[in-house]
């Protein structure tokens, strides 16, 4: 069953996240992003997510939607810096193409991204850190750092989610379980 095709990039789209209501999909290749409406195939957002660019071959690691679909968080390595890549988290308004905030610098990319039930919140599963992290979007105010230790830590993080009610945090260890905030 096939109902239509979205043009995609040069190479194959190496990330893809569908908006809560079902209508858009995101699609990534590298540093180019895409959303598209999916009743029809409608390009509704193109940019790079690293305007400008910034040599060498940055990548995109992670993308999300807003609840209210309106904002992509992107995850991306930005440069190769002494001890490892950097990674940036933004979040894009998708009507105008825009980054809106700047989240968090740091050395390890997001292996996951993930907004609360409410808007409120952004989590992100730094892949090589034994934390995750969460920011007021409204303000980009890191608003915790919850670390992972015991049998839980180690690298590889992403599975991740919020509770209906926002109440709770889930995620899952690299060695096994699955914690709750």
């Amino acid at each position: 069953f096939e109902s239509h095709r979205l043009p995609l990039y040069s190479g194959k789209a190496t990330l893809m996240a569908f908006s809560p209501d079902g209508l858009r999909v995101a699609t990534v290749y590298e540093q180019m992003v895409r959303v598209f409406e999916l009743d029809g195939g409608k390009l509704l957002a193109e940019f790079n997510a690293f305007e400008p660019r910034i040599p060498p071959s940055p990548w995109v690691s992670a993308v999300a939607f807003s609840p209210d679909t309106k904002t992509l968080a992107i995850g991306a390595v930005k440069r190769e810096v002494p001890g490892g890549p950097a990674m940036s988290v933004h979040l894009w308004d998708i009507q105008r193409s825009k980054v809106i905030r700047h989240l968090r610098e740091g050395l390890s990319p997001p292996g996951g991204l993930c907004f609360s039930h409410d808007g409120a919140l952004l989590a992100a599963s730094p892949s090589h850190e034994n934390s995750l992290k969460l920011w007021r979007t409204i303000d980009g105010i890191e608003f915790h750092d919850l670390k992972l230790t015991g049998d839980h830590h180690g690298h590889g993080h992403g599975a991740m989610a919020f509770s209906p009610d926002d109440k709770l945090f889930a995620a899952a260890g690299e060695k096994g379980g699955v914690i709750l905030w």
